[in-house]
């Protein structure tokens, strides 16, 4: 028979003790081990620099811009299409403008004094005298012709420029050549009375006389100048495009003051 053993008193103490003590050391050792295993799982808080949080909202912004424009895409198509279509219709439905332009010299004449070089001994004494001022003449062409603007290039005194804008090619060369046979017509008697004034006078001898005539020939648009359709239509569409984002985001704005009023 097999009998049972009992420990003696001092050997349950004993037993007793060592239990205890691993009991101390495990409940010692668990807090060690959750406070490493804290460490290991905390997570690290990452802090964005004012840069990159400059950065994260512009891209939030310029999303929010695109979806509100993209949410009244109809809108702004029909708006964009409704002006260029009127724009395109008025360009070219408007009367075409044609221009004319040409370029008169203005006449002159010299004459020799002999009696100026008898008594100083010079024989260098021409004198180029302009029929008459082409800075008077270009103030006197546009009071007495409305349908011709006229200039003086460069500010000389020897050339003149003819332009005429008419609602066709050959009214606008017509327009200039009536102020050019103006021109030649009043600078011929200008001409002719000084160069009997001059004759009149002992001593003087009229030579080199030029009445104003045209530089090469009247330059007349073959196509219209006016209207510049393709740049109407151009402006239009831009316009039209521009305005209509401008709408949406007014229309947006009030939209959110009406939801701040009703919340």
């Amino acid at each position: 028979m097999v009998r049972n053993q009992t420990a003696s008193p001092v050997q349950q103490l004993q037993l007793a003790g060592v239990s205890n003590s691993k009991k101390s050391i495990l409940e010692l050792e668990t807090p060690v081990k959750m406070v490493q295993s804290d460490k290991l799982t905390q997570p690290t808080m990452q802090t964005n620099t004012p840069e990159q949080n400059y950065y994260q909202e512009d891209e939030i912004d310029l999303k929010e811009l695109f979806g509100i424009l993209w949410a009244k895409k109809t809108l702004i198509i029909g708006i964009t299409t409704l002006i260029t279509v009127f724009a395109g219709i008025y360009a070219f439905n408007k009367t075409p403008i044609y221009e004319a332009t040409a370029l008169v010299e203005i006449g002159s004449y010299k004459f020799h004094n002999t009696v100026f070089i008898n008594n100083n001994n010079n024989n260098n004494n021409n004198n180029k005298i302009q029929i008459e001022n082409a800075f008077d003449l270009s103030i006197k062409l546009n009071t007495l012709f409305p349908n011709i603007n006229s200039s003086s290039p460069n500010k000389t005194n020897s050339f003149i420029n003819l332009k005429s804008e008419s609602t066709s090619q050959e009214l606008a060369t017509n327009n200039i050549k009536e102020v050019i046979k103006y021109i030649t017509t009043l600078h011929q008697k200008n001409l002719n009375k000084t160069k009997l004034e001059l004759q009149s006078v002992k001593g003087n001898l009229v030579y080199n006389f030029n009445n104003s005539l045209i530089i090469g020939d009247i330059d007349a648009s073959k196509k219209p100048i006016k209207p510049k359709k393709e740049l109407i239509v151009a402006m239009a569409f831009v316009a039209g495009f521009i305005l209509s984002i401008f709408l949406v985001f007014i229309m947006n704005a009030f939209r959110k003051e009406e939801d701040k009023a009703t919340a």
